[in-house]
């Protein structure tokens, strides 16, 4: 593993450590609103009295995990739909038509257009988020997959008879895993800031959820008179965004 992403998983254990231990205390202080940073309140307080610090570990933790879940399900859907996408027949036509189909859906426009019909909810945000994904992780290992079906061992396995699962878990994955490891960082990346740029225009996660989008957008109002209510948000989605840019190596792109 190169210093690059050694530096970007130390720096994503270390927020995750802040989100954890400091996630608690965001109770309402009305007598304790808008305190500066100080050694009680590290990050200072809001305009409700509450912690940011604890506040803003809350929103990085719900948007992390909101993420992985995003990230997993589009990886595994994505995979799955790329498998049928290099299929002869109808299956192959109905897949390639499915995902440039997806791949139709901007994920802020698509998640805008859901919370319009059905309302703010994180189980509408996590449905538009993993939908809008998927054809890239299905797209990424389709073309992988269509230089590996020429591969002469590709060619006598197909000529020994052997299919299915046995070609998908045994030659297909292995093969397609860098490429795959790399999309998914991606879509862990472009999940978070999707998610808190949804949460600052007030279209994400529901108002009773913390998010690091919300808090920046209530310290949009304070900007010239407590800019620590926009900056500490701010501060810790770029660093998660830098974080995950780190972990992603172009050299995985080129597997042996």
């Amino acid at each position: 593993m190169s210093g690059k992403r050694v530096l970007g998983f130390v720096l994503m254990a270390m927020l995750l450590a802040m989100a954890v231990l400091f996630v608690h205390g965001t109770d309402t202080d009305l007598s304790s609103r808008l305190l500066v940073p100080s050694a009680e309140h590290p990050f200072g307080t809001d305009s409700f009295g509450r912690d940011l610090l604890a506040r803003t570990s809350g929103g990085f933790l719900v948007s992390f995990l909101l993420s992985l879940c995003v990230t997993a399900s589009a990886t595994v859907a994505g995979v799955a739909l790329s498998v049928a996408m290099v299929r002869d027949g109808w299956i192959g036509i109905l897949s390639r038509g499915l995902s440039d189909m997806l791949k139709s859906l901007p994920a802020v426009l698509f998640s805008l257009f859901l919370v319009a019909l059905f309302g703010q909810g994180v189980d509408i945000l996590y449905l538009s988020l993993t939908l809008s994904q998927i054809p890239n992780i299905a797209r990424t290992s389709q073309a992988r997959l269509l230089v590996l079906e020429k591969e002469e061992f590709m060619l006598a396995l197909r000529a020994e008879g052997i299919r299915g699962r046995r070609i998908v878990f045994r030659h297909y994955v292995p093969h397609i895993y860098p490429e795959i490891a790399n999309q998914s960082i991606s879509i862990f990346s472009t999940s978070i800031l999707t998610e808190a740029s949804l949460s600052f225009l007030g279209c994400g996660l529901p108002v009773d959820i913390p998010s690091l989008g919300s808090i920046m957008a209530e310290g949009r109002s304070f900007l010239f008179t407590s800019p620590f209510l926009f900056f500490f948000p701010a501060a810790i989605l770029f660093l998660a965004g830098l974080a995950l840019y780190l972990q992603s190596d172009p050299s995985s792109h080129r597997p042996d």
